[in-house]
Formats: C-alpha cells, structure tokens, sequence
C-alpha cells in the first residue's frame, strides 16, 4: 500500500520528467494488475489462506489499487478470525460507502476490538447509508451501547433526514437510547417548530428529572 502510494506521489511531483514518469507508470500499472489479479481470482478464496501475511496482502492490496471487486467478498473478510483483517475490511468498507454492508458493520458496534472502526465508516456512508442505518437500528439482539452508537452515528451525518429518524425515537423504550437521541439531535442543531416543541421539551425536562433523582441517590 505504502509503495504505491509513494509511486502515485512520484507520478505527481515528476511530471516534467518523461523518463522517470514513464518508470514509475510502469510499475504502478504492474501493482493494480496485481491487485485486479487479487480480485479476480476472489477475495474470499485469499482470505482463506492459513498464512495471516497472505490474507492482509490481499485485502490490503485491493484497498489501494483495484475497486473490481464485490462487497459479497467484503463481507466474508468481515467475519475473518482477525482483528486487524477485519479493521482492514472495515476501514475499505467505508472508504468505498458500500452501504449495502452497513447491517453487517452495525454487528461489529456491539464488539470492543473493532467498534471505534465500524463507528467512522458508517458515518463515512453519509446520507446514502441513513435509511439501511436506520433500518439496522431496529434488529434483534442489538445490545444499548450499538444503539446508542447508531443514534450518535445519525446525529454526526446530519440533515433533515437524519432529524427525522432521530424524532422517532424519542418514545424509544431505553431511556438510555432516548437521551443519546437528545444529544444527537443537539448535535444536528435541530431547532423544534411548534408541532414538535412540546414533546422535545418535555424530552429535556424528564432527562433533567432523572439526573437530578440518580445525583440525589448517589448523595
């Protein structure tokens, strides 16, 4: 990844250098073929490989030169033994805005190693992924944190049709969720009209009632 980085870096700065230039194009040519070979022969083929080194070459060799490839074969990486495949995965994921991948991105919310990564590419699917965000909010199984986390993800997006998911679940039955959708929509800079005012006041006033009750408790 890093040498063809470097390769596209050169191409840039040496543009006045015919002979350079065409080296450099050479070789970058020879690692996206190399790439597109990956891909072809099916990302999920190489992920199956018992050498570690082999399965990151691959994913990672995709991730800097070919997009021919299918989020079929994405989402089998998703579910590699790995952490650090898998984050690999992920990271491409959003880089790609594969939205289709989102409920299977959603599932890592819920895991410690890989959460933080899942978190940025799913709001790296922007507007495109809210409706399949929004949809994944209500699966089975989904424990507090994911759902709380899907909440913030919406409320990073923004929009109006991020405000509009958000106001529907504001009668969400974790209250827990319900404060996070307060915070979310704080975020957006969401601004009631007069049909939505009074409940989203009484929102605030009973999430101040309950941190007043818990603080007294704990006095």
């Amino acid at each position: 990844i890093d040498l063809i980085r470097i390769l596209k870096d050169w191409i840039e700065v040496n543009e006045n250098n015919p002979e350079l230039r065409s080296l450099v194009d050479n070789i970058f040519r020879t690692l996206q073929a190399k790439a597109k070979k990956y891909a072809q022969a099916g990302l999920e083929d190489s992920m199956h490989k018992r050498d570690l080194p082999d399965r990151k070459e691959a994913l990672r060799f995709l991730t800097a030169g070919s997009q021919n490839f299918s989020s079929i074969q994405i989402q089998a990486v998703l579910r590699d033994p790995d952490p650090y495949v898998t984050i690999d995965a992920i990271k491409l994921a959003g880089k790609l805005r594969l939205t289709e991948l989102i409920p299977s991105l959603v599932d890592h919310l819920d895991r410690p190693e890989t959460f933080a990564y899942a978190f940025h590419s799913l709001i790296q699917m922007g507007n495109e992924g809210l409706d399949q965000l929004n949809r994944s909010f209500y699966k089975t199984g989904l424990e507090i944190p994911a759902l709380r986390r899907i909440v913030r993800i919406m409320g990073r997006i923004g929009g109006k049709q991020a405000e509009k998911f958000l106001l529907d679940k504001t009668d969400y039955h974790l209250r827990p969720v319900v404060l996070e959708v307060i915070r979310a929509l704080h975020y957006c800079n969401f601004q009631p009209d007069n049909e939505t005012r009074p409940h989203f006041y009484k929102l605030i006033e009973d999430a101040v009632r309950i941190f007043a009750w818990n603080f007294t408790a704990e006095v």
